[in-house]
């Protein structure tokens, strides 16, 4: 089924690079694991004080309904 770029999917993220992307997957995810078990989930499209914005878009075509 064809669909927009973007369109089914809330959030992206930005890297510099393959290299960037392969570094940050090397790491033992078991920690980070153990540090968010049982965090409430955080719904695609929310914006955390942590996040840096590059650009917000209209929410055009989004589906209001929960996504979590």
């Amino acid at each position: 089924m064809p669909s927009r770029i973007g369109s089914d999917s809330k959030t992206c993220f930005v890297s510099d690079g393959f290299e960037q992307l392969f570094a940050a997957t090397q790491q033992d995810f078991a920690p980070i694991y153990a540090r968010v078990a049982g965090a409430p989930a955080i719904p695609a499209g929310a914006v955390q004080e942590s996040d840096r914005v590059l650009h917000r878009g209209t929410r055009e075509g989004w589906s209001e309904g929960a996504d979590v």
